[in-house]
């Protein structure tokens, strides 16, 4: 199955979900999966600027940082240098 394939089924997996209690729904599944990862890791932070850095698609970034992090891109940018510069 291509990736295009998976968005569609999990979109309509959110659209209509089944009436199964037992069933995890996609926003849990991806709540347990950015709680899993290892984001204190060394070279996490060099990792995503460097994927800004590289991006076609900046705005698109920062959004999708925005969203997972509940912080502006920019406002993490600021925090990182405030809070690293004591």
């Amino acid at each position: 199955m291509t990736t295009e394939e998976k968005v569609s089924q999990v979109r309509r997996i959110i659209e209509n979900p089944p009436d199964s209690r037992t069933i995890t729904d996609p926003d849990t599944v991806l709540a347990d999966t950015l709680q899993a990862a290892d984001l204190e890791a060394n070279g996490i932070a060099e990792d995503l600027l460097d994927l800004w850095q590289k991006s076609r698609d900046r705005e698109g970034f920062e959004a999708l940082f925005e969203l997972l992090a509940d912080k502006s891109f920019d406002g993490y940018l600021d925090a990182a240098i405030a809070q690293s510069s004591r």
